[in-house]
């Protein structure tokens, strides 16, 4: 079996752009309130871990969702030969979820209800 966080995990460039962006948002965020200077490196921690997650579990249910037809149509894809499973994808769903809990308990409590409310509506 392959190596599973090298098949799933987003690549240099894509980490790259989830930094930028969940830092825009931290910044943006801050802007709107008039908050004066940069935000903490915390915030920024939370939102980088939670964005980087969040672009995984996309990632993740893309592949749930388009199994039987890569099974067809591009049976040469990791989880179709078998080298990923949907199992092991699934886990790794879980554990990011409990990284976003983890990380939004530790800077701000009442966040991770915003995570829960999320888990709930998830399609």
């Amino acid at each position: 079996m392959v190596d599973l966080p090298a098949r799933a995990l987003p690549d240099l460039r894509a980490r790259r752009a989830i930094l930028a962006f969940s830092s825009s948002a931290v910044c943006y965020s801050r802007l709107l309130r008039g908050d004066p200077g940069l935000p903490g490196a915390a915030a920024l921690l939370v939102a980088s871990v939670a964005s980087f997650f969040f672009f995984l579990q996309l990632r993740i249910a893309d592949e749930f969702k388009d199994f039987e037809e890569d099974s067809r149509y591009r049976p040469y894809r990791p989880v179709p030969r078998g080298l990923v499973t949907l199992r092991s994808l699934g886990w790794l769903f879980v554990i990011g979820g409990a990284a976003q809990l983890a990380t939004a308990l530790w800077f701000h409590p009442p966040l991770a209800a915003v995570l829960i409310a999320r888990g709930f509506t998830w399609r």
